[in-house]
């Protein structure tokens, strides 16, 4: 049900070619029931036939001419350097140096700017100094994919309340499997001088959710853990997708611009995908609660509403039996997720107002607690 949802949401009906995917949906389901009363079946099957045949060189036309995204990642000196590197830890991890990233939506420029990556292949944020930090872990939005080094909403704390020093863990790709490895490895303690650890955020979408089974239309190396029927994580190191045989056969061969209007990033939310979440989020807040006690580890969930309510309500239990908390940003900022959209470019990334809009939010928060 929740690919429906996803397939007819607003949010998808802004391109073109979105809505002649929805049309063609709906020409093809009428087409069945026609086909299905029909008495006549023969003849009613072969008009269906003519219609797909005479849809199919439109088809062939929105997949050669409309990619749903164009990205143009050059690092300056250095432009055949790509982006990513193989990662003994991570599967994949950025190359250092600053990045000019340019990303195009159907032909029309979305956004240019400039990305610092640092040796250990994290953002960069402005030098600070303070006696508090805040760890921030995620995906492209905790990255801050579409905005400078500036205007990524772990920046703008920092900017807004110098006790605390901000560190950008986000990576763009990664899940909930990479936040773990994080913490396991202990990454953030390279960026440490002599500050007191006291919060920790990990910004989620609902794709995390499939990024962890690597059920997604797309998929990068990553860490990899499975969850055991004992309720244990097995750490199975780096998943290869290209090694990886049903990955191979089922998934890879499948990128088709129609076949993402429903596979994208969503679908229904299996309850073992949930309970693989649900494990590396408890796995990940045990482990810094036992290295940082004066920890306050908080989940911040973005675009929720394709994850049942009982999900999201079992996560936050979970959390607070710890101390932690589970905050829907959705809920707080709601002009962001209702058209027309002001928080975020076509792809869906949060542009430089939404990423203010978070931090504005997160700051009430760190306020509140002091």
């Amino acid at each position: 049900m929740s690919s429906l949802l996803y397939f007819f949401h607003p949010r998808n009906l802004q391109s073109l070619g979105h809505i002649f995917s929805v049309g063609l949906f709906i020409l093809f389901l009428l087409g069945v029931i026609y086909l299905l009363k029909k008495k006549d079946k023969r003849v009613a099957l072969i008009n269906l036939i003519v219609f797909l045949f005479l849809m199919t060189p439109i088809i062939f036309y929105f997949e050669a001419k409309h990619p749903p995204l164009i990205q143009k990642r050059i690092l300056e000196g250095s432009p055949e350097t790509p982006f990513t590197k193989a990662d003994p830890i991570l599967g994949r991890r950025p190359n250092a140096g600053v990045w000019v990233d340019q990303e195009f939506f159907k032909g029309e420029e979305l956004y240019k700017k400039h990305y610092s990556i640092n040796e250990q292949g994290f953002r960069i944020l402005p030098a600070h100094q303070a006696s508090k930090a805040i760890l921030f872990y995620g995906c492209s939005q905790t990255f801050g994919q579409g905005v400078n080094d500036d205007e990524n909403f772990p920046a703008l704390i920092q900017k807004e309340l110098p006790e605390y020093r901000s560190i950008n863990l986000g990576l763009s790709g990664a899940s909930t499997l990479h936040v773990l490895r994080l913490i396991e490895t202990q990454e953030e303690k390279q960026f440490l001088q002599n500050e007191e650890v006291i919060h920790a955020f990990y910004s989620f979408i609902p794709s995390h959710l499939k990024r962890n089974n690597f059920t997604l239309s797309w998929v990068q190396p990553s860490p990899w853990y499975e969850l055991q029927n004992d309720g244990s994580l097995l750490d199975r190191g780096i998943f290869f997708p290209d090694k990886e045989l049903t990955f191979k056969l089922f998934v890879k061969n499948w990128r088709s611009y129609f076949y993402l209007r429903f596979k994208s990033t969503h679908g229904e939310y299996l309850p073992e995908e949930f309970e693989l979440f649900l494990k590396l989020v408890k796995e990940s807040q045990i482990k810094l609660k036992k290295r940082y006690p004066k920890i306050k580890f908080t989940v911040l969930s973005f675009k929720n509403e394709f994850i049942p309510e009982n999900y999201l309500n079992t996560l936050k239990n979970e959390l607070e039996k710890d101390g932690g908390r589970f905050i829907d940003f959705s809920l707080l900022t709601p002009e962001c997720f209702t058209l027309p959209l002001s928080c975020t470019y076509k792809d869906g990334h949060f542009n430089p107002l939404g990423h203010k809009k978070i931090a504005n939010e997160l700051i009430k928060l760190l306020k509140e607690k002091k």
